[in-house]
C-alpha cells in the first residue's frame, strides 16, 4: 500500500519521517521547498509538505483602488485560488495523490490546521476518490507520531469554516476601511502611506494609545507618610504607618507633633507559615508573556523560536490555551527524556523518584496539552536554548512542590496609632529550585518580645506619585487576552503589525505610540466609532469559537460582522474630511523618529548639481545655481519648502524640508543633507539581511532598480528604490 502523507511544512514532515525511519530517500518535489521523502513503515510512505495555506482568497472583480467604492467591498463577491508561488506545491500533491492509495494530513492541531488540511484534502479529491484522513498529534516524537497513526480521524469542518469565516470578514473590513482611509489621505509617489485597518489591529493599538494618554494627562502628587526606625538592633528594622500614604502635609505634620515623644510598643507578634505556589502548565500567552519580559524579545521572536523547536522535535506544540494537564499524562516518560540534559537532568531524576500532580489552571481548549518539553536540550544554545530552558523549568516547576516559608508580623504602638513590620524567612524553596524566574527571597527583620518597648526615631518620609510606564509587550499581552483580542496563536502577530504599519514602537521593553497611530485612535474616538474598543473583535472571536462547537452558522456570523462594521464605515465616510485632517497632523508629529511617509528612516536621496534640481522620491524642485546661489527647495505644493531641525529621537539635531503650507500640508519630507549629497548608509530589509536589487517590469518604472527582501519563502515587505 502506498500512502501519501502531507505536513504543513517541510521540517515537519523531515522530522516526522526521521521519526518513524532511520533508512529515508529523498527526491526533488516540483516545488523547491517542498521535496518528498520516502521510506517504509510497514507500507510505503511518501511524506511531503504545503507552506501554509494553499489557497489565497481575494474579490473577483480586479480593480485599481480608486475604480470603485470601497464600501462594495462589504458585499463584494469572493473568490479563492492557489496563489501562482504555490502552484507547484498543488501539483506536487496531486500527482503524487494519483499514485496512493491513501492520503493522511499532517498539519498543526489547530483552526488554521483543519483549514489547511481541508484545502489539501479537496485538491486531492478532485483529481482521485481516495482515503483522506487526519492524524492529530501534540509533539513530534515517536509515542506521539505512532499515536496519531494508530487513531486517524477526519478534518474537522466546523473548525475549518471558522477559519474562513474569519479570512472572509477580515479581508472585507479590512480593504473597505483601508482603502477608504488611504485614498481619503490622498497622499502619492513612490512615499504614498497605506493607513491600514485591521479588526485585531487597532483594538490592539487602542490599549497602547490609551496608555500613553493616561501619561499624558496625569498629574504627579506630592504625599507623606510616617515611619518609625528601630534602634539597637543588629537590622535596620522600619515599622509603616498603617494608615499609609497621606496627601495633606499639615495633617501628617500635626500627628507627628503628637506621637513625638510617646512610647513605641510591640503589641502583637504572630509567625505564620506562608505558601508560594508553583506555577500552572505552561500555555502561549503565558509563554509569551514571561519570555518577552525575561528575555527582553518580542513575542513575536518568541513564537518564532518556539515554533523551531517544536518542528525539531524539542517541545510540544507551542499554540495552546490550555493550562491543564490530562490525569493520564505519563510525566515519567518526559523525566526520564530530560534526566540526560546538561543543565536539569539532576532535578529532572530527583522528581522522577516522587513528583506532584500539576495544580489545574482555568483554561482547556479540549485540543492541545499544556506545553512542555520532550527531550533533552544539551545540544541548544543562544535563544533557542533560553527559551527550551523557560519551558522545561516551567514543567519541572509545576509537578514539584509548593515553596514554604515562615512570616514574622508585628504590630507596634505609638500613641493611638499603629505601625507594621513583616519579615519572611523561607523555609523550603522546592520549585524555586528549578524555576528560578519566580522570586520569593527572605526579608529578615529582628526579633521582638510582646510588650516590648522599642527605642527609635519617628520620622517624616515625603514622595511623590509616578506617571504610568508605556505599556509593556507582557502588558499588552494580558490586556488582548483578557479582552478576547486575537487568539494565542495570533496576538503576537498583531502586536508586530502594528509597530510594521508604523502606529506604535517598541522602546526598551516599552510600546509607544506614534503620531499616525495616535491619530488615527484620535480619529475614531472623536466621531463615536468603537472600532478602538475590544468589543467587537470579542464578539466575533466567541462567535468563532461557537462556530467551532455547532452552536451559530458561519453565514449568521458573517452576515452580522458585516453589518456592524458597515455601520461605522458609513459613520467614518460621512466625518472623513475631519478625519483626514486628524491624521495628517498625527504624520507630521512623526518627522524626525520616522519618516512619516513610509514607515522607515529617510531613504537614500540624491539631487543633481543643476540649475533646477529634481528629488526622486517626491518629484519637487531646488532652483538655485550649482555656484552655490541660494537655493529654494519647493514642496509639492509649488511653494518654498520649510527647513525645520529635529529635537528629539534618533535624528536629534538633523534638518529637514517640509511643506510650507503648515497645517494644511501636502507632507512633503527631505532630509537636508540629500539635497547635497547621497547618504551612504548600509541598506538592510527588515529581516536585517541584505536585501536583492531588482529591475522594475511596470510601464511606468520600467529599467528603475529596487532593493527587496532577497528570501524567497515568507519574505518581509521591505521595499525602497535604488538611489
Amino acid at each position: 500500500m502506498r500512502i501519501l502523507n502531507v505536513a504543513e511544512k517541510p521540517s515537519v514532515a523531515r522530522s516526522i519521517s526521521s521519526i518513524l525511519s532511520k533508512e529515508i530517500s529523498v527526491r526533488r518535489g516540483l516545488h523547491q521547498y517542498c521535496p518528498n521523502i520516502q521510506f517504509d513503515y510497514g507500507d510505503q510512505m511518501i511524506f511531503t509538505s504545503v507552506l501554509g495555506h494553499l489557497l489565497s482568497s481575494d474579490f473577483e472583480r480586479k480593480s485599481r483602488w480608486d475604480e470603485i467604492d470601497p464600501e462594495m467591498l462589504f458585499t463584494e463577491r469572493i473568490v479563492k485560488f492557489v496563489h501562482p508561488d504555490f502552484a507547484k506545491i498543488k501539483e506536487n500533491i496531486e500527482r503524487e495523490a494519483l499514485r496512493s492509495d491513501m492520503v493522511v494530513i499532517w498539519t498543526d492541531c489547530d483552526r488554521e490546521g483543519e483549514n489547511i488540511g481541508r484545502q489539501i484534502r479537496d485538491i486531492v479529491l478532485k483529481v482521485k476518490k481516495i482515503d483522506v484522513k487526519r492524524a492529530r498529534f501534540s509533539g513530534i516524537t515517536l509515542k506521539d507520531i505512532e499515536g496519531a497513526l494508530k487513531n486517524l480521524g477526519e478534518i474537522n469542518e466546523a473548525e475549518a469554516d471558522a477559519v474562513d469565516v474569519r479570512m472572509e470578514l477580515d479581508l472585507r473590513i479590512g480593504s473597505a476601511f483601508t482603502r477608504l482611509q488611504t485614498l481619503s489621505l490622498g497622499l502619492s509617489g513612490e512615499e504614498k502611506k497605506i493607513v491600514s485597518f485591521g479588526p485585531c489591529q487597532v483594538p490592539t493599538l487602542g490599549f497602547v494609545v490609551e496608555r500613553a494618554k493616561e501619561r499624558e494627562r496625569f498629574v504627579p502628587e506630592m504625599f507623606w507618610t510616617l515611619k518609625f526606625k528601630a534602634k539597637n538592633k543588629k537590622l535596620e528594622d522600619e515599622f509603616t504607618w498603617r494608615r499609609g500614604s497621606v496627601f495633606d502635609k499639615n495633617c501628617v505634620i500635626c500627628f507627628h507633633r503628637e506621637l513625638e515623644g510617646e512610647s513605641a510598643r510591640i503589641v502583637l507578634k504572630e509567625i505564620k507559615e506562608r505558601t508560594k505556589y508553583r506555577p500552572l502548565p505552561l500555555r502561549t500567552v503565558e509563554l509569551q508573556k514571561k519570555c518577552s519580559s525575561y528575555f527582553k524579545l518580542s513575542g513575536h521572536k518568541v513564537m518564532e523560536i518556539a515554533e523551531g523547536l517544536y518542528n525539531r522535535g524539542y517541545i510540544s506544540y507551542p499554540r495552546t490555551e490550555t493550562d491543564v494537564f490530562d490525569k493520564k499524562f505519563d510525566f515519567k516518560y518526559i523525566l526520564n527524556k530530560l534526566s540526560r540534559d546538561s543543565k536539569v537532568g539532576e532535578y529532572a531524576e530527583r522528581l522522577a523518584r516522587g513528583f506532584n500532580y500539576p495544580r489545574n489552571g482555568k483554561n482547556n481548549d479540549m485540543a492541545h496539552l499544556p506545553i512542555y518539553p520532550l527531550k533533552e536540550g544539551t545540544g541548544l544554545s543562544g535563544g533557542d536554548r533560553d527559551i527550551y530552558d523557560f519551558i522545561c523549568r516551567r514543567f519541572l516547576g509545576c509537578i514539584s512542590k509548593d515553596a514554604k516559608g515562615l512570616e514574622t508580623r508585628y504590630e507596634l504602638k505609638i500613641g493611638m496609632e499603629v505601625f507594621d513590620l513583616n519579615g519572611i524567612r523561607v523555609v523550603e524553596r522546592n520549585y524555586l529550585e528549578v524555576y528560578y524566574y519566580d522570586k520569593w527571597d527572605n526579608r529578615e527583620v529582628s526579633d521582638f518580645a510582646m510588650e516590648e518597648l522599642v527605642p527609635g526615631d519617628l520620622y517624616i518620609s515625603e514622595g511623590e506619585t509616578t506617571a504610568p510606564k508605556y505599556l509593556s509587550e507582557a502588558e499588552l499581552i494580558s490586556l488582548m487576552d483578557k479582552n478576547g483580542i486575537g487568539t494565542d496563536a495570533t496576538i503576537h502577530e498583531h502586536i508586530q503589525k502594528i509597530q510594521e504599519r508604523g502606529y506604535a514602537t517598541k522602546v526598551g521593553e516599552e510600546i509607544r505610540p506614534l503620531g499616525l497611530g495616535t491619530a488615527l485612535i484620535d480619529g475614531y474616538e472623536r466621531f463615536g466609532l468603537n472600532v478602538s474598543k475590544p468589543e467587537l473583535r470579542k464578539s466575533l472571536e466567541i462567535n468563532l469559537k461557537r462556530i467551532c462547537h455547532g452552536e451559530i452558522d458561519g453565514k449568521r456570523v458573517v452576515y452580522e460582522g458585516i453589518l456592524a462594521y458597515r455601520d461605522i464605515y458609513t459613520l467614518l465616510k460621512r466625518n472623513i474630511k475631519e478625519f483626514v485632517g486628524i491624521l495628517r497632523k498625527g504624520i507630521g508629529e512623526d518627522v524626525g523618529r520616522l519618516n512619516p511617509l513610509g514607515g522607515r528612516k529617510s531613504r537614500k536621496d540624491t539631487s543633481r548639481t543643476r540649475g533646477v534640481e529634481e528629488s526622486r522620491s517626491s518629484g519637487t524642485k531646488s532652483n538655485g545655481n550649482k555656484d552655490g546661489g541660494i537655493r529654494k527647495m519647493e514642496c509639492d505644493c509649488k511653494v518654498e519648502a520649510k527647513v525645520l531641525k529635529v529635537k528629539k529621537g534618533d535624528n536629534v539635531g538633523r534638518e529637514f524640508y517640509c511643506c510650507g503650507k503648515i497645517p494644511k500640508s501636502c507632507y512633503f519630507f527631505q532630509w537636508c543633507e540629500c539635497e547635497k549629497a547621497g547618504e551612504d548608509k548600509e541598506i538592510k530589509c527588515f529581516c536585517g539581511f541584505e536585501p536583492q536589487l531588482l529591475v522594475a517590469n511596470t510601464e511606468s518604472n520600467r529599467g528603475r532598480k529596487f532593493y527587496k527582501c532577497k528570501k524567497a519563502y515568507k519574505p518581509c515587505k521591505f521595499f525602497q528604490w535604488e538611489g
